[in-house]
């Protein structure tokens, strides 16, 4: 949820938003928020622990997914067709 900006170095776009992270051994915290910044306009703040980082997949757009019900109603429509003047 967090906007990180262009591609480039993972410091650079954390700072950028205004975050800066600490890790504690197997632990991310939060270490800092910049006054005015993306991260704080989300909220986020100084102590919390970072438990999860997710990013977008790349898969198809969901409506590759009405194509083939499409054909498979076309089909069944055609053979009732085909059926129905039998």
């Amino acid at each position: 949820m967090l906007p990180m900006g262009d591609p480039g170095p993972g410091d650079e776009r954390l700072a950028d938003a205004g975050l800066g992270l600490m890790t504690l051994g197997d632990q991310v915290s939060i270490s800092f928020v910049s006054f005015g910044s993306p991260a704080e306009r989300m909220r986020l703040e100084s102590g919390w622990n970072v438990t999860e980082v997710m990013v977008p997949a790349d898969r198809p757009a969901p409506e590759w997914f009405y194509l083939p019900a499409l054909l498979l109603l076309g089909g069944i429509i055609a053979l009732q067709r085909r059926r129905a003047r039998g």
